[in-house]
C-alpha cells in the first residue's frame, strides 16, 4: 500500500512538472514573437526657438525624426510634461528611411518669461527617450 502511494505521488509530480514546463515554453515563444527589434533614428539635437510671444499666443513647430536603422521605429509613448503643449503625429510604424513629423503646439496662456520645454519620445531605440526641445520668451 505504501509503495502504491509513493508511486502515485511520484507520477503526479512528474506529470505536473511536464505540464508546467510545457506552459512556460509556450509563453516564452509568444513573448519572443512580439518583441520589437531595436533601430536607430536621427532627430534634431538643437533647441527650437519660438522667439518672443504675447501671453495667450499659440504657435506650432514640426519636429522631424528619420528612421536610419534596419527595423521599423515604433513610438510607445510621448510625454510633453506640460499641459501647455499639444502633440500630433502619425502613430503607424516608421519604416527604414521614412521620416515622421511630430507637430507640437505651444499655448503661452498663463506663461510668462523664458520657457524651456522638453518633449520625450519613447520607442524601440536604445537611447532611452528622445528629447525634442523648444524655447519661447513670453513678454507682457
Amino acid at each position: 500500500m505504501k509503495s502504491k502511494l509513493t508511486r502515485l505521488i511520484g507520477v503526479t509530480l512528474i506529470v505536473m512538472t511536464l505540464i508546467m514546463v510545457n506552459f512556460s515554453c509556450k509563453n516564452k515563444s509568444k513573448k519572443d514573437n512580439n518583441k520589437t527589434e531595436l533601430t536607430t533614428i536621427s532627430y534634431p539635437k538643437e533647441i527650437y526657438d519660438f522667439g518672443e510671444l504675447k501671453p495667450g499666443e499659440k504657435v506650432i513647430h514640426t519636429f522631424r525624426i528619420k528612421n536610419t536603422g534596419e527595423h521599423p521605429f515604433v513610438i510607445s509613448r510621448i510625454n510633453s510634461g506640460c499641459s501647455c503643449t499639444i502633440i500630433k503625429y502619425d502613430k503607424k510604424p516608421l519604416k527604414k528611411g521614412e521620416e515622421l513629423k511630430i507637430d507640437v503646439e505651444f499655448d503661452s496662456t498663463s506663461r510668462y518669461g523664458k520657457q524651456l520645454k522638453t518633449i520625450m519620445v519613447y520607442g524601440n531605440v536604445n537611447t532611452g527617450g528622445i528629447p525634442l526641445r523648444f524655447t519661447a520668451n513670453i513678454k507682457q
